[in-house]
């Protein structure tokens, strides 16, 4: 495996990526049990609280959000 195809899978995987976004924050490996005990609603709901806590932009302050891509991941359907 390359480092190249490592980064690509890394990046590939939101709810990865915020799990380590938040270990870190927080100070805890990502594979110690309470990193591993980290479920995906959890994860969502402390990164809720980050952006909140910092003042988060909202959808219409971010250029990069895509309302539908948000609702195709949380499992809603397209309008």
């Amino acid at each position: 495996m390359t480092a190249a195809s490592l980064v690509r899978r890394a990046g590939g995987d939101d709810l990865t990526r915020l799990r380590w976004l938040l270990c870190r924050t927080f100070g805890v490996a990502p594979w110690s049990k309470t990193g591993r005990a980290l479920s995906d609603g959890a994860c969502l709901f402390w990164a809720a609280q980050l952006l909140l806590d910092r003042g988060g932009q909202t959808a219409g302050d971010n250029p990069n959000f895509d309302p539908a891509m948000f609702r195709a991941r949380k499992g809603g359907a397209y309008d």
